[in-house]
């Protein structure tokens, strides 16, 4: 099935899948398979990009080795018979990719175009499926390498490991992560998403404390975990969202989520609070290693 997908000899593939991603894959190995782009990729929705599929299929495109038409059976559907006879010209200068969410005008479909489609049933997976994903999934040794943002990270890490042993605190995972998440290609950018991580780590905490609150309400009763911290996670990605932060809702979901299911027995709200400060430092690390490194370097390099 999906091996088929980079065979030039095989233009017509069939797709009823539940997943976007497998979509969207599905749209990008065609899309290299055929040299296509924005002018040469062409979505049939209705009966006029039917009338247009069929004129350009006649002839080559300039920019591609091949048309792409993306056709949505359900929209054409009443169409089909007109569909099956323009992909029956076996026109060597389009590809076809038809998507469905029937199966049985999945199978009626295919049926009627015999062994020259390539039929993609992928809400079940076969072993060579999986081995076809996994493929590119290779160790190239020339990759592995240390880049300087790859050591500026590492450096980031013990200095948040050695902040937090010398000083006693307990968060070095929230710490750590929180550096690792900040650190990025240099100071500006490095500044520009600590402040994103503060602010939706400071999302995160409050919900948080209040999952907290309701906790000790309840006596550590299960059930208040089991029901808030996934309201808590809903509320923690909206109110991110909704103050313009989508950069750090990762980063604040997970903050929230290592705090409410790592609170010993007996903690105070205290505790919490210390948690929050621990993402802080692991943000300001991250921003002190970027300037240091980054100015550092540009002082070797004047000499």
């Amino acid at each position: 099935m999906l091996e088929a997908l980079n065979d030039k000899e095989i233009n017509v593939h069939t797709l009823m899948q539940d997943s976007g991603k497998m979509d969207m894959f599905v749209y990008n190995t065609l899309k290299k398979t055929t040299n296509g782009n924005k002018d040469t990729i062409i979505y049939v929705n209705k009966k006029s990009d039917i009338e247009e599929m069929s004129d350009l299929a006649l002839v080559m495109p300039m920019h591609a080795d091949q048309w792409l038409f993306i056709i949505n059976y359900d929209k054409v559907k009443r169409h089909r018979k007109k569909i099956v006879e323009l992909i029956k010209q076996k026109n060597p200068s389009s590809k076809y990719l038809v998507s469905f969410t029937k199966y049985v005008d999945f199978k009626k479909f295919n049926d009627e175009l015999g062994s020259s489609v390539n039929p993609m049933y992928l809400k079940t997976v076969n072993i060579h499926d999986v081995r076809f994903l996994f493929k590119k999934y290779r160790f190239d040794k020339s990759k592995f390498k240390l880049g300087m943002r790859t050591f500026k990270t590492g450096i980031a890490v013990f200095l948040v490991l050695m902040i937090f042993g010398f000083f006693g605190w307990k968060g070095l995972q929230i710490g750590a992560l929180t550096a690792v998440f900040s650190l990025r290609e240099d100071f500006d950018k490095s500044v520009h998403f600590g402040t994103s991580r503060i602010l939706g780590n400071s999302i995160g905490g409050f919900y948080a404390l209040i999952f907290f609150l309701l906790n000790n309400l309840f006596h550590g009763a299960f059930w208040v975990t089991l029901l808030v911290v996934p309201i808590c996670t809903m509320l923690t990605i909206m109110t991110n969202v909704a103050m313009n932060n989508k950069a750090g809702v990762i980063g604040g979901v997970a903050a929230m989520l290592i705090i409410t299911l790592s609170i010993p027995n007996g903690e105070t709200v205290l505790y919490v609070f210390a948690r929050v400060f621990e993402t802080f430092m692991g943000v300001f690390v991250a921003i002190l290693v970027n300037y240091d490194i980054d100015r550092l370097r540009s002082i070797l390099l004047k000499k």
